[in-house]
């Protein structure tokens, strides 16, 4: 299940990467590559979770373990959402349709605070 929820996080990086390169030169690309930025930090920290909860809390399948190990499978859900809302903009971006760089910039700001809360429920006491 660990496993999972990390490979979901790194498919949605991907996904925004690939739109992000697709969009023409100019400020809007900008935008979204220095989004990328916060958006690969917070993927790195969501697959450092998923490894470090493997580790205590192992999982083959689909199952979230048993106690506060939901908590972080709820954040890391939102983050992988969050992720691929930010490709989603990337794409109408990529269409033509300039007003969602705010929001991407937004998201990848977001995500990053998302980030230190899933390093916390990594850990749960």
């Amino acid at each position: 299940m660990w496993l999972a929820a990390a490979d979901r996080l790194q498919r949605a990086l991907r996904s925004f990467e690939r739109v992000a390169r697709a969009v023409p030169s100019g400020p809007a690309r900008d935008e979204l590559e220095a989004a990328f930025g916060p958006l690969s930090a917070a993927v790195s920290d969501g697959r450092t979770a998923c490894a470090a909860a493997q580790r205590a809390a192992p999982s083959t399948g689909l199952d979230v373990p048993p106690g506060e190990w939901g908590v972080l499978h709820h954040r890391l859900t939102r983050l992988g959402a969050e992720i691929a809302a930010a490709a989603e903009g990337a794409a109408m971006v990529r269409a033509g349709d300039l007003s969602p760089v705010a929001r991407v910039s937004t998201r990848a700001t977001r995500v990053r605070d998302q980030a230190a809360d899933i390093r916390a429920a990594a850990n749960p006491g």
